[in-house]
């Protein structure tokens, strides 16, 4: 099985993330091939990464539709793959290939106390999963998650038809879209992103028994930096 990132243009620790995403997983994860980035290529990667260069034009969830698609159209990447994101961290052993399908909550709610982008985009994801007459899972967890190629395309034909790709306000999410289409059961699992700066402490204990964290663009000080130095010490084999 291959693994895919996907980036947009970025960060605001200049890409950080990626590379202590990537140590993580080469100290844990287990039974994967290659690596392939979609998005834009930090300068720290190193050749042996597959790359391919696609911008993003759309609301972050049609980008990572757009990004997935492309790269089971136009490459060789495995038919099933872990896509996952660079601000997640791997902190316990996983086996790559067998990958739980994580949800977070039975049912996607009615409403939302936040008004943003993700929460109108979970709410018409689930008008759309509701009229098409499946399930209404809430799969939006900050961990990876495994796709088929030939799945992602049957899930890619259904659904392209109700985006709207000038919508920047609002999309369709392709975790909940995707494994709701398929009506796959999923494991349930609370969601953890470290969203504010705290202590090596405090994140020591927030991550407790998990195998994977996350945390938010705004935390790249204070307890987590030290925290990512002090557990993923050694350059990756793709980075330079």
């Amino acid at each position: 099985m291959d693994i895919l990132y996907i980036l947009g243009s970025g960060s605001r620790w200049n890409n950080n993330e990626l590379r202590y995403s990537l140590r993580s997983l080469e100290k844990h994860g287990k039974n994967y091939n290659r690596l392939f980035l979609t998005g834009e290529k930090p300068d720290f990667m190193k050749d042996n990464v597959i790359y391919n260069y696609q911008p993003d034009k759309h609301i972050g969830c049609i980008n990572h539709f757009l990004k997935v698609l492309w790269t089971f159209q136009n490459t060789d990447i495995s038919d099933d793959i872990l896509l996952n994101y660079d601000d997640n961290f791997f902190i316990k052993n996983v086996d790559i290939s067998t990958c739980p399908f994580y949800y977070r909550a039975e049912v996607i709610p009615e409403a939302f106390t936040v008004n943003n982008k993700h929460t109108r985009s979970l709410l018409f994801t689930k008008q759309i999963l509701k009229s098409l007459d499946k399930p209404v899972k809430n799969f939006e967890v900050h961990c990876p998650i495994i796709y088929n190629r030939h799945k992602f395309y049957e899930f890619a034909y259904k659904f392209t038809k109700f985006i709207d790709f000038n919508d920047k306000q609002k999309g369709l999410l392709p975790r909940s879209c995707y494994l709701n289409n398929f009506e796959v059961a999923g494991k349930y699992i609370s969601d953890c992103k470290i969203k504010k700066i705290i202590s090596k402490q405090e994140i020591e204990l927030a991550i407790k028994g998990r195998d994977i964290f996350s945390i938010s663009g705004n935390v790249i000080s204070g307890g987590i930096v030290e925290f990512l130095k002090e557990n993923y010490p050694n350059k990756s084999r793709w980075e330079r």
